[in-house]
């Protein structure tokens, strides 16, 4: 067997450069048709909240052209 069946993640930290490297690993693995699971906990559950505001490190990643946060999880969604 080669590479991975599938992605667990466990996202327990509300740290926007753990929060962003968690939705990055995961939007990609969906993108190349793995399955993936993401479970929330502890902190991290707050970037669920429809009135969650991302972090300021989320604006800067931005203008460097990464994508952000609310965008990874739109992402993850979808894929």
């Amino acid at each position: 067997m080669s590479g991975i069946a599938r992605l667990s993640l466990v996202v327990h930290s509300g740290e926007h450069a753990r929060l962003h490297y968690a939705l990055v690993m995961a939007s990609a693995a969906a993108a190349v048709g793995k399955p993936v699971t993401i479970l929330f906990a502890g902190a991290a559950v707050k970037a669920l909240a429809r009135d969650w505001i991302p972090p300021d490190d989320d604006r800067r990643a931005r203008t460097l052209g990464a994508a952000g946060l609310e965008e990874l999880l739109t992402a993850c969604r979808d894929l």
